[in-house]
């Protein structure tokens, strides 16, 4: 699907998109990322997050407000069917997990692990 606004963004080059999960310190993130490439986009949008060339999926705080965050912009499904390379950074990676024992019943991108505590 071409969007015009896409294009904008990427000019033609690697397209990296930041997931707004709502739950992250998207701007450190962009800026560390910017220093390497001028094609980083954050966006909670789909359509967008579909025509990267790689996805990083960003986290602070509690496992179970993330969830909560991504659950309301409808992205679980949507991340776990993603097929490029996708960066879990921070709770981001937790995330990515299949159980974490500070919620145990959040899955997200189906990696065989657990995050337990140190």
């Amino acid at each position: 699907m071409y969007c015009p606004a896409q294009k904008e963004h990427f000019n033609g080059r690697a397209k990296i998109v930041i997931i707004d999960t709502g739950c992250a310190n998207i701007s450190s993130v962009k800026f560390a990322l910017g220093r390497l490439s001028n094609n980083v986009v954050v966006s909670d949008d789909k359509a967008v997050i579909k025509q990267a060339d790689k996805v990083l999926l960003p986290g602070v705080g509690s496992a179970s407000a993330a969830m909560a965050s991504i659950a309301q912009k409808e992205l679980i499904e949507f991340i776990q069917e993603l097929q490029q390379p996708v960066l879990g950074i921070c709770l981001g990676m937790q995330l990515m997990t299949t159980q974490s024992e500070e919620i145990p019943e959040a899955i997200l991108l189906k990696i065989k692990s657990t995050i337990s505590p140190v």
